[in-house]
């Protein structure tokens, strides 16, 4: 019987020790591909490739544009956007950033590209 509770006991630690958030596991298709990337999302705002170089961030890849609030967490009910415009950044682990600022996301990707 003692064997059968630590082997729960320890598969329930190794499932709590994950270090993937549920937004990678709810949302795969918002995970960067590449180790060291972001993928961006913008709602209410239509960020471009040339937007983000021109501030010295070249680690993202890809950009999704979306138009509305609504339309976004109709989509992605587990994020729960309130307002717009929005930014998410996303890594290989999950949500890394969520805010309504555009140079705190050129802030975060130019930190870590140095």
């Amino acid at each position: 019987m003692k064997k059968w509770l630590w082997l729960i006991a320890f598969m329930f630690l190794c499932a709590c020790a994950s270090s993937k958030d549920d937004v990678a596991k709810y949302y795969p298709e918002l995970i960067p591909e590449e180790t060291g990337h972001y993928t961006l999302v913008s709602i209410g705002d239509n960020v471009v490739w040339e937007d983000l170089e021109e501030k010295g961030a070249r680690n993202v890849n890809p950009i999704i544009n979306r138009d509305s609030v609504e339309g976004f967490n109709k989509s992605y009910p587990q994020i729960e956007v309130k307002s717009a415009p929005a930014y998410l950044l996303f890594n290989q682990d999950g949500l890394a950033l969520k805010t309504t600022s555009f140079e705190e996301v050129v802030k975060l990707l130019n930190n870590e590209e140095r």
